[in-house]
Protein backbone atom coordinates (compact mmCIF):
# COMPACT_ATOMS: atom_id res chain seq x y z
CA UNK A 1 0.00 0.00 0.00
CA UNK A 2 1.42 3.86 -0.96
CA UNK A 3 -0.96 6.40 -0.03
CA UNK A 4 -0.79 10.02 -0.75
CA UNK A 5 -2.32 12.64 -0.02
CA UNK A 6 -3.93 14.66 -3.48
CA UNK A 7 -5.95 17.44 -2.15
CA UNK A 8 -5.57 18.70 1.28
CA UNK A 9 -8.25 20.20 3.49
CA UNK A 10 -10.27 22.85 2.46
CA UNK A 11 -11.77 23.78 5.87
CA UNK A 12 -10.66 23.40 9.66
CA UNK A 13 -12.94 22.09 11.90
CA UNK A 14 -12.14 24.43 14.44
CA UNK A 15 -12.21 28.31 12.95
CA UNK A 16 -9.47 31.07 14.03
CA UNK A 17 -12.51 33.02 16.09
CA UNK A 18 -12.96 29.84 18.19
CA UNK A 19 -9.02 29.86 18.81
CA UNK A 20 -8.79 33.57 19.19
CA UNK A 21 -12.03 33.32 21.74
CA UNK A 22 -10.21 30.44 23.85
CA UNK A 23 -7.03 32.17 24.20
CA UNK A 24 -9.30 35.37 25.12
CA UNK A 25 -7.86 37.70 22.33
CA UNK A 26 -11.96 37.82 21.33
CA UNK A 27 -14.12 38.79 23.98
CA UNK A 28 -17.11 40.27 21.79
CA UNK A 29 -20.01 37.32 21.32
CA UNK A 30 -20.70 37.33 17.36
CA UNK A 31 -17.96 38.60 16.45
CA UNK A 32 -15.10 37.61 13.89
CA UNK A 33 -11.48 37.89 14.84
CA UNK A 34 -9.70 39.88 12.39
CA UNK A 35 -6.39 40.51 14.59
CA UNK A 36 -2.77 40.62 13.88
CA UNK A 37 -1.97 37.23 14.24
CA UNK A 38 -4.78 35.75 12.08
CA UNK A 39 -2.14 33.61 10.51
CA UNK A 40 -0.12 32.45 13.08
CA UNK A 41 -3.98 30.96 14.28
CA UNK A 42 -4.81 29.43 11.45
CA UNK A 43 -1.11 27.84 11.57
CA UNK A 44 -1.55 26.79 14.64
CA UNK A 45 -4.98 25.08 14.48
CA UNK A 46 -3.65 23.41 10.99
CA UNK A 47 -0.60 21.99 13.18
CA UNK A 48 -3.18 20.60 15.95
CA UNK A 49 -5.39 19.13 13.63
CA UNK A 50 -2.59 16.87 11.48
CA UNK A 51 -1.36 15.99 15.12
CA UNK A 52 -4.64 14.65 16.55
CA UNK A 53 -5.07 13.07 13.06
CA UNK A 54 -1.72 11.10 13.59
CA UNK A 55 -2.41 10.64 17.40
CA UNK A 56 -5.99 8.99 16.63
CA UNK A 57 -5.63 7.51 13.01
CA UNK A 58 -8.57 9.63 11.67
CA UNK A 59 -9.62 12.01 9.55
CA UNK A 60 -10.92 15.27 11.04
CA UNK A 61 -10.82 17.64 8.45
CA UNK A 62 -12.09 16.49 4.65
CA UNK A 63 -8.93 15.12 2.27
CA UNK A 64 -8.53 13.26 -0.76
CA UNK A 65 -6.07 10.59 -0.93
CA UNK A 66 -4.55 8.36 -3.33
CA UNK A 67 -3.79 4.63 -2.47
CA UNK A 68 -1.79 2.45 -4.59
CA UNK A 69 -1.95 -1.59 -4.17
CA UNK A 70 0.50 -3.99 -6.87
CA UNK A 71 -2.90 -6.36 -7.66
CA UNK A 72 -6.52 -6.23 -7.73
CA UNK A 73 -8.17 -8.76 -5.18
CA UNK A 74 -10.97 -9.40 -3.57
CA UNK A 75 -10.30 -6.88 -0.93
CA UNK A 76 -8.27 -3.56 -1.20
CA UNK A 77 -8.24 -2.37 2.68
CA UNK A 78 -7.37 1.33 2.56
CA UNK A 79 -5.77 3.00 4.88
CA UNK A 80 -8.36 5.47 6.13
CA UNK A 81 -12.08 5.80 6.40
CA UNK A 82 -14.05 6.71 3.91
CA UNK A 83 -16.51 9.19 2.93
CA UNK A 84 -16.54 8.83 -0.90
CA UNK A 85 -14.57 6.72 -3.32
CA UNK A 86 -13.82 8.99 -6.07
CA UNK A 87 -12.49 5.97 -8.36
CA UNK A 88 -10.68 3.16 -8.73
CA UNK A 89 -8.08 2.63 -11.17
CA UNK A 90 -5.61 0.49 -12.88
CA UNK A 91 -2.98 -0.04 -15.56
CA UNK A 92 -4.29 -3.01 -17.97
CA UNK A 93 -1.52 -5.33 -19.48
CA UNK A 94 -1.15 -3.21 -22.05
CA UNK A 95 -0.25 0.10 -19.34
CA UNK A 96 -3.37 2.16 -20.41
CA UNK A 97 -5.07 3.79 -17.72
CA UNK A 98 -8.74 1.84 -16.94
CA UNK A 99 -11.20 3.01 -14.61
CA UNK A 100 -13.53 0.19 -12.76
CA UNK A 101 -17.42 0.91 -12.61
CA UNK A 102 -18.80 1.82 -9.40
CA UNK A 103 -21.26 -0.64 -10.19
CA UNK A 104 -18.61 -3.59 -9.70
CA UNK A 105 -17.67 -2.92 -6.03
CA UNK A 106 -19.00 -2.01 -2.40
CA UNK A 107 -17.28 0.22 -0.26
CA UNK A 108 -17.31 -1.17 3.32
CA UNK A 109 -15.71 -0.20 7.09
CA UNK A 110 -12.92 -3.09 7.86
CA UNK A 111 -12.19 -2.16 11.96
CA UNK A 112 -13.31 1.54 10.99
CA UNK A 113 -10.90 1.40 8.08
CA UNK A 114 -12.43 1.47 4.29
CA UNK A 115 -12.06 -1.10 2.33
CA UNK A 116 -12.93 -1.78 -1.47
CA UNK A 117 -15.07 -4.95 -2.18
CA UNK A 118 -15.48 -6.26 -5.55
CA UNK A 119 -18.52 -7.76 -6.09
CA UNK A 120 -18.75 -11.67 -6.72
CA UNK A 121 -19.74 -11.17 -10.56
CA UNK A 122 -16.59 -8.35 -11.28
CA UNK A 123 -14.16 -9.75 -14.23
CA UNK A 124 -10.56 -9.15 -12.86
CA UNK A 125 -8.57 -8.00 -15.72
CA UNK A 126 -5.20 -8.68 -16.72
CA UNK A 127 -2.62 -5.89 -15.21
CA UNK A 128 0.44 -4.37 -15.77
CA UNK A 129 3.43 -5.61 -13.86
CA UNK A 130 3.87 -2.47 -12.31
CA UNK A 131 3.74 -2.05 -8.42
CA UNK A 132 0.90 0.57 -8.26
CA UNK A 133 -1.07 -0.79 -11.16
CA UNK A 134 -4.09 0.11 -8.79
CA UNK A 135 -5.23 3.26 -7.46
CA UNK A 136 -8.16 3.90 -5.42
CA UNK A 137 -8.79 7.51 -4.85
CA UNK A 138 -11.03 8.35 -2.26
CA UNK A 139 -12.18 10.90 0.43
CA UNK A 140 -11.74 10.59 4.19
CA UNK A 141 -12.87 12.99 6.74
CA UNK A 142 -15.70 15.41 7.80
CA UNK A 143 -16.95 18.32 5.33
CA UNK A 144 -18.92 19.60 8.22
CA UNK A 145 -17.08 20.84 11.10
CA UNK A 146 -20.38 20.77 13.38
CA UNK A 147 -19.94 16.75 12.38
CA UNK A 148 -16.59 16.70 14.39
CA UNK A 149 -16.63 15.30 18.33
CA UNK A 150 -16.75 18.05 20.28
CA UNK A 151 -14.11 16.10 22.61
CA UNK A 152 -11.56 16.14 19.11
CA UNK A 153 -12.22 19.83 18.38
CA UNK A 154 -11.49 20.73 22.01
CA UNK A 155 -8.47 18.55 21.53
CA UNK A 156 -7.53 20.95 18.85
CA UNK A 157 -8.19 23.92 20.85
CA UNK A 158 -5.91 22.76 23.85
CA UNK A 159 -3.35 21.58 21.70
CA UNK A 160 -3.59 25.22 19.53
CA UNK A 161 -3.72 27.15 22.46
CA UNK A 162 -0.98 25.98 24.52
CA UNK A 163 1.03 26.11 21.28
CA UNK A 164 0.68 29.38 21.13
CA UNK A 165 0.94 30.42 24.83
CA UNK A 166 4.29 28.28 25.29
CA UNK A 167 6.30 28.74 22.51
CA UNK A 168 9.14 25.94 23.84
CA UNK A 169 8.44 22.41 24.49
CA UNK A 170 8.83 22.35 27.97
CA UNK A 171 8.37 25.21 31.04
CA UNK A 172 10.84 26.53 33.68
CA UNK A 173 9.64 26.80 37.32
CA UNK A 174 12.83 28.03 39.65
CA UNK A 175 15.17 26.17 38.72
CA UNK A 176 13.28 22.56 37.92
CA UNK A 177 12.30 22.19 33.94
CA UNK A 178 8.93 20.60 33.60
CA UNK A 179 7.26 19.24 30.07
CA UNK A 180 3.94 21.21 29.66
CA UNK A 181 1.46 18.30 30.49
CA UNK A 182 -0.71 17.48 27.34
CA UNK A 183 -3.82 16.64 28.64
CA UNK A 184 -5.58 16.23 25.11
CA UNK A 185 -4.52 13.06 24.78
CA UNK A 186 -7.14 11.91 27.33
CA UNK A 187 -9.80 13.10 25.29
CA UNK A 188 -8.40 11.30 22.54
CA UNK A 189 -8.47 7.71 23.53
CA UNK A 190 -11.70 7.32 23.02
CA UNK A 191 -10.97 7.81 19.11
CA UNK A 192 -7.78 5.86 18.50
CA UNK A 193 -7.53 3.32 16.39
CA UNK A 194 -4.71 0.60 16.56
CA UNK A 195 -2.00 1.65 14.04
CA UNK A 196 -2.13 -1.04 11.31
CA UNK A 197 0.72 -3.92 10.56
Amino acid sequence: MNRQLVAAPALEPVTVTELARNLRLLLAPNQNYDGAEVDLLATLIKAAREDVESYTQRDYALKTYSEAFASLAAQLPLERSVTEVVSVEYLDASDTGQTVAPTDYYTVTVKERGCIEFKPSFIYPDLANHPEAVKVIYRSGFSDASLVPQTIKQSIVLIASHWYENREAASVTGIEIKEVPLAYRWLLDAHRLPALG
